[in-house]
């Protein structure tokens, strides 16, 4: 839970970050708009400047309402993986999460019910719940 919220204020910062250089940027082309009016009003039209300069007010606009959005979900959700833990001798099993470090055959802890060493018999993605 603590991942979520640290991820998600890192996104806020982000975003504050590119709001404030977008801006910036927005800022800086209208102001050149700003300069080829007035180069046009004394009689030269810099045709470079003028596209330059509405193309980069475009931009930095379309950019700032992009990231009013929403992003799309794209489905990259970690996925749950199980581990089933195994008695050898008496045939006790047991789930649990996936630890880093499992592999199969490996011995972990005692069985509950008779004492020997479990083995890890299986790992396997959690099948997903439709909702």
């Amino acid at each position: 839970m603590d991942n979520i919220k640290s991820t998600s204020t890192q996104t806020k910062k982000i975003s504050t970050i590119f709001i404030v250089i977008i801006s910036v940027m927005l800022i800086l082309s209208i102001a050149a708009l700003f300069q080829v009016f007035e180069s046009y009003r004394r009689g030269r039209l810099d045709t470079a400047n003028l596209i330059l300069s509405v193309s980069a007010v475009t931009i930095s606009i379309y950019m700032l309402l992009q990231l009013r959005v929403k992003p799309l979900k794209l489905g990259f959700e970690p996925q749950k993986v199980l581990t089933t833990i195994e008695c050898v001798s008496c045939g006790y099993k047991m789930t649990r999460e996936f630890k880093a470090g499992d592999f199969m055959f490996k011995k972990v802890e005692s069985c509950p019910q008779c004492n020997e060493r479990m083995i890890i018999s299986s790992i396997y993605k959690a099948p997903q719940q439709k909702s």
